[in-house]
């Protein structure tokens, strides 16, 4: 043990070679959030409009209790997962009650949020869970239910195509440009406290790179990747014309999943934006797309008007 523990320390410090400051936070950090992380997961759920309710156990079994990361502090906005996100817009489309719990990934069945649990039983990943919902009627009703068939595989493509290449590039943004990782610190985890944020920062980060490069999107240039992200929103642009919603008149879970994967960029709710990142690969680009900016304030303000003031935490109200 006594060797284990010693070669342990060793890779370590090699680690953190020439910064013992590091070194001593991740020693210390490591011991406190195997402490503390459990505690942070007991926080009271929230219902969908942020009222506080009791007793996880007493919910009827045919309320949607939705597991997300929690709420972010030093931003206005819902949430920074797009599957997180996507989730929660489906539910607040179709009506539906819903509770939020804050979770972190290695809580969910396959170790990821979101995932939910109604009637007892747990459905894991944002997909999933909206076709279940729909398929038990547990929703207010089918958004997607004044599609036709050809209407309906349209919308499934393009699903995949901003979720699948918008959302990964708004990762690589955030986990896989060095300059931006202040910003992903502060703003994605500023619910977590300090000495723990940058503790979990680094263990995220790394398992984010690794996802990325995994998953191929890391091994692109920044031009590459920029010309994958201008085609995708060139396109959804194209589509959506003089449209409110992306399939015409009403919303539909399209929307959940274009809005969800394009509000990184938006130059009032986003992340991804030059207020908070020093390089990016989309930049403002969506800035050139007045009716994508116009779709993102049209659901915000229709499904999230909580979030349509400007007020936000200060960085000096936050270290207090």
């Amino acid at each position: 043990m006594i060797t284990l523990l010693e070669n342990s320390l060793g890779s370590l410090s090699a680690i953190f070679d020439g910064r013992p400051e590091l070194l001593l936070l991740f020693v210390v950090g490591g011991t406190l959030l195997a402490c503390v992380v459990p505690l942070l997961m007991l926080r009271k759920p929230t219902i969908g409009t942020g009222e506080a309710k009791e007793g996880y156990e007493e919910y009827p079994p045919d309320l949607v209790i939705l597991h997300q990361f929690d709420r972010p502090r030093t931003l206005n906005v819902p949430g920074f997962s797009p599957s997180c996100l996507k989730l929660e817009t489906y539910l607040r489309m179709t009506g539906t009650p819903y509770v939020i719990k804050t979770a972190l990934p290695g809580k969910g069945p396959k170790k990821k949020l979101p995932f939910i649990i109604v009637d007892g039983k747990t459905i894991p990943d944002s997909q999933l869970c909206l076709w279940y919902l729909r398929d038990h009627g547990i929703v207010q009703f089918d958004i997607d239910a004044h599609l036709n068939a050809e209407e309906r595989a349209v919308a499934e493509a393009m699903r995949y195509m901003a979720e699948e290449r918008l959302g990964w590039v708004s990762a690589y943004e955030r986990w896989g440009i060095n300059a931006n990782f202040p910003a992903v610190i502060q703003h994605m985890l500023s619910a977590i406290p300090v000495p723990l944020r940058h503790i979990l920062a680094y263990i995220a980060r790394r398992g984010s790179r690794q996802a990325l490069w995994s998953q191929g999107v890391g091994r692109y240039t920044h031009e590459e990747l920029k010309q994958f992200a201008f085609e995708v929103l060139d396109s959804l642009s194209e589509f959506l014309g003089d449209k409110p919603y992306m399939m015409g008149d009403r919303p539909s879970s399209l929307d959940c999943s274009v809005f969800a994967n394009i509000i990184a960029w938006s130059p009032r709710w986003g992340l991804n934006n030059s207020r908070n990142f020093s390089e990016m690969i989309v930049g403002s680009y969506l800035l050139e797309k007045d009716n994508l900016v116009d779709y993102i304030e049209r659901i915000t303000t229709e499904f999230y008007p909580e979030f349509c003031n400007e007020t936000v935490v200060s960085d000096e109200e936050e270290e207090e």
